[in-house]
């Protein structure tokens, strides 16, 4: 009776005709069935990718890597522009907004081949993460340019400047876009508070390179608070845009003889870490140092305490109080001797 030898029993022979050792045998069919692994996984993730490039359709705002190998000089990165169409050679007429990656390479392919000898090998890659520019202005943190990651949304934007300041009106949001084509813009509202109320993505338009974000504030919420040593102590509304602390105080009538100018405070309870800075009025105004200044934000509440008990004036008014008292012991003495 006959049985069958199990693989990993058969002997093996070198190309001497000597008989390899067992353990380089298991080694070596070890080693063939990890490359057959990485041959299927590879298949498999290779089918899987041209998938998701199927199913991805292309839409205008989109950036396509657009590769042809051994032709540099058609390589590039191109945006799909609001009417569908790419800036790349023989395809400036044609619509792709809609299309698949891979039906976009076939087209690519097709429009190649009619100036190009041989078959060209085309690749389109939709990059996952690049960035864009938008400028964030209005009631915001850190106004001004901000680089975000494409398809990021208002909220993402408004995040990279620092998040909104208090009173910013987050019902009429506005987003200004440029045009393509007539270079003319448009413009349209985003309400971000309805989406923050009932979580609805769709409520957040994906921004675009060189999009213009304008946070409004609601009337009359533009305000700060000034306390302490000052001649009207209340709370004023800020006109200027980059009111600085001296403005804010000849808003309040100025500080009184009491006022201790040499730390006013300045707090911020509208940030994440509640920050207090303390500001040396008398230096800044001695050293002509205005720049130096800092900007008060919408929220913000100054504070002006007292000048601190000093024995120095004490000694003085002391020192005065005593020679009152000693002229009057003398015109006492001069009026007795009389």
């Amino acid at each position: 009776m006959h049985c069958l030898t199990p693989w990993w029993a058969i002997t093996r022979w070198d190309s001497r005709g000597g008989a390899v050792p067992e353990h380089e045998v298991t080694e070596m069919v070890l080693k063939k069935i990890a490359t057959g692994f990485l041959i299927v996984w590879g298949l498999v993730l290779a089918v899987s990718l041209r998938g998701m490039a199927a199913e991805y359709k292309i839409k205008p705002g989109d950036v396509l890597e657009i590769i042809v190998y051994g032709h540099e000089e058609l390589s590039r990165m191109v945006t799909v522009k609001e009417n569908g169409t790419v800036d790349f050679p023989f395809l400036q007429d044609i619509p792709v907004d809609g299309l698949s990656i891979v039906e976009l390479r076939e087209i690519i392919v097709i429009q190649l081949s009619k100036y190009i000898a041989q078959k060209p090998l085309v690749s389109v890659v939709l990059p996952e993460t690049y960035p864009i520019e938008v400028t964030v202005l209005g009631q915001i943190a850190r106004p001004g340019s901000h680089q975000i990651r494409v398809n990021s949304t208002v909220q993402g934007a408004i995040g990279e400047a620092g998040g909104f300041l208090p009173g910013a009106d987050l019902t009429a949001i506005r987003i200004v876009r440029k045009k393509t084509g007539n270079g003319g813009k448009e413009e349209f509202r985003v309400n971000v508070k309805d989406f923050l109320v009932r979580a609805d993505v769709d409520k957040l338009p994906r921004l675009q390179n060189g999009d213009v974000i304008i946070v409004p504030s609601f009337s009359g919420s533009s305000t700060v608070k000034v306390l302490g040593e000052v001649n009207r102590p209340g709370s004023y509304e800020l006109t200027l845009g980059n009111d600085t602390l001296l403005d804010v105080l000849f808003m309040a009538g100025g500080v009184t003889k009491k006022a201790n100018t040499h730390s006013i405070k300045i707090i911020s309870p509208w940030k994440q870490s509640k920050q207090e800075i303390h500001i040396n009025l008398n230096k800044n105004m001695t050293s002509d140092q205005f720049d130096a200044l800092p900007e008060i934000k919408p929220g913000d509440i100054v504070y002006v305490s007292k000048k601190p008990f000093e024995w120095r004036t004490f000694m003085n008014f002391l020192r005065d109080l005593t020679t009152l008292a000693t002229l009057y012991v003398l015109i006492d003495r001069v009026k007795n001797s009389q």
